[in-house]
């Protein structure tokens, strides 16, 4: 077991060593004098399970290089000025290393404490790797227990990795598919099936080794939701494949009935596990879910629900989100008060799931005026998934 890697040899571990520190100069002389408080690296490599790609016989990184970036007080125009200058280095590092160098929004140390327990503030406390700054920065987050992650945090996995499956889907079917890609996606969806369900049943833990063995001993967590096909251990056996995958991944040309067949098994798992954990979402906030018309159920306690517990303050803040975005096209305070996102949510499974609904409907949702065709809408809907996701 290596420092970024379960696989990776000393070799690799001193590369990455050499990477991290050209980021960690570059941003230090980016940032003022006192203002840059820490440069995280998390994801995969800050838990120390990187992805080890081996090609022609030499180790290379596979997964991005994702760095939190935790500053103090800044004015806003600081802020805006030290975000345009990351976004050059991003570009500029990612083409020098030949690997996605990722940084985060910027992030006040004062937001610390206050942190929701979201999903990518758990990762980062539990697996992560300071390259600057206070070594115990993260110990301001709350003390968040991997059972109390709220379900909501596994219906925007499912939302994020949905969207991936189905550019998946769409590349395959493309003149010049990008296998990697695919294969990337696939398995980044079926990963996202398995620990939705480990966070549903307060099971998630941050290391993939752990999560694969909670799943060695938990199959049972499949009966939940039911067998796609014949074969009770489909979504047990895929996800152990996935998982490993995700640590020694491997570049090979697909097959394209085979992967069509595999995306089209993935989607219908996908389909049973996101409205069943929508009915437990429902069913805590004490909705009738209608089993037989499921869809519908999920359309109905969506319009229901995202406002349910909204403050002024954050209605108001939500209508700013969407004025900005929307530029007040198909206004609707409906629409207008929520977060983007619910615009996703609402639109994912006519994409994904080839659920029917009114192309004018889904064009009003996603404000784009008059008819407009699919190809139209689902642009429409990325370049929101993009900024909302």
């Amino acid at each position: 077991m290596g420092k970024y890697s379960i696989h990776g040899s000393d070799a690799f571990d001193s590369k990455i060593d050499a990477i991290l520190e050209d980021i960690r100069t570059r941003v230090l002389d980016i940032f003022p004098q006192d203002k840059l408080k820490a440069l995280i690296l998390s994801g995969g490599y800050g838990r120390g399970e990187g992805g080890v790609l081996i090609r022609d016989g030499q180790e290379e990184l596979y997964n991005d290089l994702d760095l939190f970036v935790i500053t103090g007080k800044l004015k806003r125009k600081t802020c805006q000025f030290l975000t345009r200058q990351l976004t050059a280095l991003h570009h500029e590092l990612s083409e020098k290393h030949g690997i996605d160098v990722d940084f985060s929004p910027l992030q006040a140390y004062t937001v610390l404490p206050k942190a929701e327990q979201w999903l990518v503030w758990y990762d980062l406390k539990m697996g992560h790797k300071v390259l600057f700054g206070n070594p115990r920065i993260l110990s301001y987050l709350p003390d968040w227990k991997a059972e109390e992650l709220p379900l909501m945090e596994a219906l925007k996995l499912l939302l994020n990795r949905g969207v991936g499956l189905k550019l998946a889907e769409t590349n395959l079917k493309s003149d010049k598919p990008d296998h990697d890609f695919i294969r990337r996606n696939i398995h980044k969806a079926i990963q996202a099936l398995g620990d939705s369900l480990l966070i549903a049943n307060g099971l998630y833990r941050c290391s993939n080794l752990e999560r694969m063995e909670i799943w060695q001993s938990r199959k049972d967590l499949t009966s939940q939701i039911g067998p796609i096909s014949n074969d009770d251990n489909w979504l047990y056996n895929q996800y152990i494949t996935s998982m490993e995958f995700k640590l020694k991944p491997c570049i090979e040309t697909l097959e394209r009935d085979a992967t069509t067949k595999w995306i089209k098994e993935t989607r219908a798992m996908f389909k049973q596990t996101y409205y069943f954990l929508w009915k437990q979402q429902a069913s805590a906030h004490k909705y009738t879910w209608q089993e037989n018309t499921p869809y519908q159920s999920y359309l109905q306690y969506l319009s229901k629900s995202f406002r349910v517990t909204d403050s002024i303050h954050i209605m108001l803040r939500n209508l700013l989100h969407n004025l900005k975005f929307f530029k007040g096209t198909c206004f609707s305070p409906d629409l207008y008060l929520r977060y983007p996102r619910y615009r996703l949510f609402y639109t994912l499974p006519y994409f994904l799931f080839d659920e029917e609904g009114d192309v004018r409907n889904i064009g009003f949702i996603l404000s784009l005026q008059g008819f407009t065709s699919l190809r139209d809408l689902w642009e429409r809907f990325l370049k929101i998934w993009y900024v909302y996701n």
